[in-house]
């Protein structure tokens, strides 16, 4: 079965542009969260053995019908969505053409698959499931369009944190000295990431954030340097932590090992969270730098330091922090931008702890800073189509994040993955400001 929802993450992606798209990543979002469910509950249970009558008799009725349905309307999407991309199809649009009749194929097999899981006497529940989750994601939609609700998060935006401008070399007398900032933003990043001492992994994400703030400021002099303040927030963490590890040392191999108590876990996590969070690019802080592009550096900060260091820090503070990255999912769909979604679903895979949850949220991480520097850089989107096949490793990572999601805070995580579904299908973004 999850072989299968990737080929419809392929196709979904390959289909053009415009309803047919959003049609089938609405498809894949209900469809995934089936899969997701039904790998999280009640076992684990393997996805291969699903199919076995024996294994869905032991399964309760209404968990079944609840996930068959959900299956049932990403099956009956995908299909809606092939049959629009084929009516829509042009002379010299052959990838897509050949994705509509891959997405009908596999629309179709994932239909089989939710008449089998439920049972052919019991299709009706999931037909109600499908009907009513279908309600319910339109009523939404019209409310927001009712409402004008993007119109004021975008009004909000404005004047809450103004949108920096893009992070980018430019073609004036001080490009050597952008050369420069770029280098040292690169190089900070490589000593948090790879860093194995407490200082080598801290500077590198000050100068790294340092040095953004810095070719930001360069375009608009005028702008308080935030982000620069915001690194603050990691000298009380750092001298707490060295105050405890003591003659130990400060290798990250010897912190792991130090006496550090459940209370001071949990003092140490906030100003860590609070610096991820900024580098991250997510509400309320999604102003400072230049969208997710420095995520990757976040999140050496929330697994490298946080849960490796503090864990207990972590598991305290999860049920404000998985919140918060829902809330931040849903105002990158608000606010048209699904680099930030996508960053959200990948701190939620960090911040669950649970494998393969967390290695795919550094993957989501860096997939959210490749979209923000392919807009911001102006990537040529004749190639976007073919870069799309390589969807299926992002689709993998978003679907483990929402496992591990499911395992640790359920509910947030529904409201996330729905935050991301509606991100990824709303179309046309928002241009970024200049």
């Amino acid at each position: 079965m999850l072989h299968l929802w990737l080929l419809a993450a392929l196709t979904s992606f390959l289909i053009g542009e415009g309803p047919a798209r959003s049609r089938a990543l609405l498809g894949l979002a209900a469809s995934g969260l089936g899969v997701a469910s039904l790998a999280v509950n009640p076992g684990p249970l393997p996805l291969s053995n699903l199919l076995d009558p024996r294994t869905t008799a032991a399964l309760p009725p209404s968990f079944v019908a609840m996930n068959s349905g959900l299956l049932l309307l990403g099956a009956i999407l995908g299909i809606l969505a092939g049959f629009r991309s084929l009516r829509e199809w042009t002379v010299g649009a052959t990838l897509s053409r050949a994705a509509a009749i891959l997405s009908l194929a596999t629309s179709g097999l994932l239909l089989g698959v939710a008449v089998v899981l439920v049972g052919f006497e019991s299709v009706w529940r999931a037909g109600l499931v499908a009907g009513g989750v279908a309600l319910i994601a339109w009523a939404g939609h019209l409310g927001g369009r009712a409402g004008h609700l993007g119109r004021w998060i975008r009004w909000i935006d404005e004047r809450w944190l103004d949108r920096p401008r893009p992070l980018e070399i430019s073609r004036s007398s001080g490009s050597a000295g952008d050369g420069k900032l770029l280098a040292l933003v690169c190089l900070g990043g490589i000593g948090a990431i790879w860093g194995r001492h407490l200082a080598v992994v801290l500077l590198g994400a000050v100068i790294a954030a340092v040095s953004a703030d810095r070719l930001d400021r360069g375009r608009d002099p005028g702008r308080f340097p935030t982000v620069s303040l915001l690194m603050l927030s990691l000298a009380p963490f750092a001298w707490l932590l060295t105050t405890i590890a003591g003659p130990t040392g400060l290798s990250l191999s010897a912190l792991g090992e130090a006496p550090i108590s459940q209370a001071a876990e949990i003092l140490l996590l906030p100003p860590l969270a609070l610096s991820a969070w900024g580098l991250i690019g997510l509400w309320p802080l999604h102003g400072l730098v230049p969208g997710p592009i420095l995520a990757p550096i976040g999140w050496a900060l929330l697994a490298r330091l946080g849960l490796g260091l503090v864990p207990e820090g972590v598991a305290h503070w999860r049920p404000v922090l998985f919140p918060l990255a829902a809330i931040g999912i849903w105002h990158g769909a608000v606010s048209r931008r699904p680099a930030a979604a996508i960053a959200g679903l990948g701190v939620i895979g960090v911040l669950t702890g649970v494998e393969p949850g967390s290695r795919a949220g550094i993957g989501l991480l860096c997939v959210a800073a490749g979209m923000a520097a392919a807009r911001r850089f102006r990537f040529p989107s004749k190639t976007m189509p073919w870069l799309s096949a390589l969807v299926v490793l992002p689709a993998w990572a978003v679907l483990q994040a929402l496992i591990g999601g499911l395992q640790t805070e359920a509910v947030y995580s529904v409201i996330a993955w729905a935050g991301a579904a509606a991100a990824l299908s709303n179309h046309p973004q928002v241009p970024e400001r200049r």
